[in-house]
């Protein structure tokens, strides 16, 4: 039996038991389209075989792999063999036999497309685009795109040729071709309309290149009476409404290996019935390109924001049949504002109240939900919660009134309106400069007082002046109470504190007045006349001396100063004090018998007994035969001493273009430096500290100086703290000028 078997080209019955299960169910496998061409690497070699049966025929589609076994297979045609399987006999054969009868083998030969008349193609690309599409791709000598121009006569199509080689441009196109017109997949032999087929039999087909070509054959088994084809289950398609638009999007990731191209359609109401959609595209729209995700992305028009819409997508497939796979929620377009609102005035109603009227579209007031007026002082400053004058404005308000002037922070100011809509979108209008006519004095100082030593140092002041817009006072002298005062300020003092030297040939008063100026120039009335009174000493101090160093070592610290040339200095007295207790003199230096001084003296002393670890305070004081000393400012150490360091060079660099001086230099390589201390002077200004910055080991260390005037010179020296807590010297002072 076996043997008659084989000689009767019979298939064996495990074979057709395996065929026979798959009965209820028809494969589909993918047909390689003109997405899977541009994907490169993606594409999947040999050809690839679908189908659908229907009533009275079956539907078959077919493609190439890549470009080579597409033109083979344009040059030598195509093989496609028919296997029918006749229900009754292979039935009864598989209940009772161990074989089955042979199924009926039918060649169909499908000749080569480059050997067909062009006429019939010619003919139908009168009607479908298509058409014309696979002739320019297959016959052209050069591309000449003619689906979907639009006015300027650029081709949607241009940009992939750009990126593309020839060979795959034509490829691509073709595939693009036979993908959205099944008759133009025929015509161009890669799809087959199979007429002949009977309503009780089973069906194999297997296609291949009339040639010999290795892996470029595939085969699908169809059931003749059952026409099934896998659909997608019904989704949601995302519908994002905007002003006048609508953005849809789906997902493709599952229905790319069925749909070809996707047709949008549009109803109105909440619940449309299926004749109630308008199709909105006439080609079926899909992505020729890579794509990152499995989504895709289409935008519409909406005719009106006051209407609800429903849209839903088919997918249309290789053999042009339609299914509905995604629909909608109802939703409407959103009314964004559109109008920006305009300041039109901002003027004073009275001395303290400021008044704002504006212009805005009343046919955008129904998106407006409320308005907001803001301020700011500078045109650079983006206007921020921090800058909100009135927040709860209404849409039907022009103007608003009663803005306190005190409320704002300066004279000129910049006026904001902004539009709030419905849908949290917001528009603010242009910048309204305006600048208050302020001819309000300030008030007059108050509280004036006074502290002098025995030496005519005088030391003034007064209370703050609480006016916002206040720039400074003036400060003035006059010998009587009813004389006239002279201004001894050149300029506008910030200060609450002025200083001021009396003679001491005279012991009459002296009368001060101050006034206030705020930053538009007006100026308040004198205060009050303060009679001040120099008080002469029986013995006057001696004259302030100068400190030249102070060196601090393991056992002691060493002074050297510069003598005054004062008749009333008799000696000098050192004093010493720890973080927490009392100024103690420790002690005394009188002058020698002769009672002559050099220029400069020093004197070296031993740290007291009762030391102890933290921060120490020395302070030399100059005294005489009176009650009053003349003092230096104190001197701090800390309990360790300073080491023996090398003291590093400042290297200066001045850029005056971009304005600012830099420093640098290098730290000791054997010190580990805590902070720096960074010192200035300039030609108006004694040496005071700069800036204090955290140490840096690896590499030199930089400070750039941009609070620097033009045509002045500056000094610089530095101070080091180490980690072990001892100080370095003082470096020299580098001067540049700037």
């Amino acid at each position: 039996m076996k043997k008659d078997r084989k000689k009767q080209n019979l298939l064996p019955v495990r074979v057709v038991k395996r065929l026979w299960m798959g009965l209820c169910v028809l494969w589909l496998p993918c047909v390689l389209s003109a997405r899977d061409t541009l994907a490169g690497g993606k594409s999947l070699e040999g050809l690839h075989l679908v189908g659908r049966g229907q009533e009275k025929a079956v539907l078959l589609r077919w493609a190439a792999g890549d470009y080579d076994l597409w033109m083979a297979a344009m040059q030598r045609g195509f093989v496609l063999e028919r296997y029918a399987f006749d229900t009754a006999r292979l039935s009864s054969a598989l209940a009772y036999s161990d074989s089955v009868p042979p199924p009926v083998r039918q060649l169909i030969r499908i000749p080569p497309f480059l050997a067909m008349d062009t006429a019939s193609l010619a003919r139908m690309a009168m009607e479908d685009d298509y058409a014309a599409l696979l002739g320019e791709a297959v016959f052209s000598s050069e591309i000449q795109f003619t689906l979907g121009n639009d006015e300027s006569g650029n081709s949607p199509w241009k940009a992939i040729s750009e990126s593309l080689q020839e060979k795959m441009v034509r490829f691509t196109l073709a595939n693009l071709a036979y993908d959205r017109s099944f008759p133009v997949a025929c015509l161009g032999t890669m799809g087959y309309k199979d007429t002949t087929v009977q309503s009780d039999s089973y069906y194999l087909y297997r296609v291949y290149v009339d040639s010999s070509f290795d892996g470029n054959d595939t085969a699908i088994y169809f059931s003749r009476f059952e026409n099934f084809a896998m659909v997608p289950p019904l989704q949601v398609l995302d519908a994002e409404y905007g002003d006048g638009m609508v953005e849809l999007t789906w997902r493709d990731r599952f229905e790319s290996c069925m749909f070809t191209g996707y047709y949008i359609e549009r109803a109105e109401g909440d619940n449309p019935k299926p004749d109630d959609y308008v199709r909105l595209n006439d080609v079926p729209y899909t992505s020729l390109q890579e794509r990152s995700g499995d989504g895709m992305v289409y935008r519409d028009s909406l005719p009106s924001n006051n209407q609800k819409y429903v849209y839903r997508l088919l997918g249309r497939d290789l053999f042009g049949q339609e299914i509905v796979v995604a629909e909608s929620r109802a939703g409407q377009g959103k009314d964004l504002l559109r109008a920006i609102p305009r300041i039109d005035s901002v003027y004073a109603l009275n001395s303290r109240n400021l008044a704002v009227a504006w212009s805005f579209s009343a046919e955008q007031e129904p998106c407006v939900e409320k308005m907001e007026l803001y301020v700011t002082h500078s045109p650079y400053q983006k206007p921020g919660a921090e800058h909100l004058v009135q927040g709860e404005i209404s849409k039907r308000e022009r103007q608003i009134f009663l803005i306190e002037i005190s409320d704002l922070e300066s004279y000129s100011s910049y006026f904001y309106l902004r539009a709030v809509g419905k849908h949290g979108e917001s528009v603010f209008s242009l910048p309204f400069f305006y600048q208050m006519v302020d001819s309000l004095p300030p008030a007059i100082p108050v509280g004036l007082a006074y502290a002098v030593d025995g030496n005519g140092r005088m030391r003034l002041s007064w209370q703050a002046s609480p006016e916002k817009d206040l720039a400074g006072y003036r400060v003035f002298l006059s010998n009587s109470k009813d004389g006239e005062p002279v201004q001894l300020t050149s300029s506008v003092l910030e200060d609450t504190v002025f200083l001021d030297t009396l003679s001491l040939k005279t012991a009459q008063y002296f009368y001060y007045r101050v006034t206030a100026e705020d930053r538009t120039g007006n100026m308040s009335d004198f205060s009050e006349a303060l009679a001040v009174k120099n008080l002469r000493p029986q013995k006057p101090a001696p004259a302030l001396f100068a400190l030249q160093h102070c060196h601090r070592h393991p056992a002691g610290v060493e002074l050297a100063w510069y003598h005054g040339k004062s008749p009333y200095l008799k000696g000098f007295r050192l004093y010493h004090k720890s973080d927490t207790a009392k100024w103690v003199a420790i002690a005394d230096f009188p002058l020698p018998a002769s009672g002559e001084l050099a220029d400069t003296a020093s004197f070296s002393f031993e740290y007291p007994s009762s030391t102890l670890p933290g921060l120490q305070l020395f302070n030399i004081v100059a005294y005489g035969e009176g009650v009053l000393d003349t003092a230096h400012a104190p001197f701090m150490f800390s309990a360790q001493y300073m080491p023996s360091v090398k003291l590093p060079v400042l290297d200066l660099f001045a850029d005056r273009e971009k304005r600012f001086v830099q420093v640098e230099w290098k730290n000791p390589d054997d010190k580990c430096v805590k902070r720096v201390y960074l010192y200035r002077a300039s030609e108006t200004e004694p040496l005071r500290l700069l800036v204090a910055l955290d140490g840096q080991q690896e590499s030199r260390q930089v400070h750039v100086d941009a609070n620097v005037k033009m045509n002045t010179y500056y000094r610089y020296c530095l101070q080091m703290e180490f980690s072990d807590g001892s100080w370095s010297e003082y470096t020299k002072l580098y001067g540049i000028e700037y």
